[in-house]
């Protein structure tokens, strides 16, 4: 099992509304998002680590507390953001469908691409949140600054790239 996330989770921590069905946020979603958004930031050691460490349950140091608090909420947001045009969208041997219900109706394409950029949004600032975290305790994390994979420090200000 390599999600850092259940279903259930990402519905209880990023919608207001828990009216989704679990079976509807499939686990390649899940773990799509935690590779696209997740892995990079941490680094491929300390992700390799939280993760096996939460297939295990038993978590060193201050890794529950960054897994919990920081990196479950990112998470949460950046998979509704991934699933929502899953959600809206239907796949048949028809074509692709619009969801369609007698009791509500059917949003935009603006408003659906609003809720996706807002939720990529919350996500962000959950990123940022883990970063001051992962940054103001170094040494319970060793592996952030020294892991395989590079740390990208690339900051666009005024439209030049430093």
């Amino acid at each position: 099992m390599r999600k850092l996330i259940t279903s259930i989770e990402v519905i209880d921590n990023a919608l207001l509304n828990g009216n989704l069905d679990p079976s509807l946020i499939k686990d390649t979603f899940i773990e799509v998002s935690q590779e696209e958004h997740i892995r990079p930031v941490l680094t491929q050691d300390l992700y390799d680590l939280l993760v096996s460490e939460n297939d295990a349950q038993v978590f060193t140091g201050l890794n529950e507390t960054l897994l919990t608090n920081y990196i479950k909420p990112a998470l949460s947001f950046f998979v509704i953001s991934d699933v929502i045009p899953a959600i809206t969208l239907r796949v048949t041997n028809k074509g692709v469908m619009l969801g369609n219900s007698e009791t509500s109706q059917q949003s935009g394409r603006e408003e659906r691409a609003e809720m996706v950029t807002k939720y990529k949004e919350l996500g962000q600032t959950m990123i940022d949140k883990m970063q001051r975290y992962i940054d103001n305790n170094t040494t319970s994390f060793p592996l952030y600054e020294n892991g395989s994979s590079t740390k990208v420090s690339t900051k666009i200000i005024g439209g030049i790239i430093l």
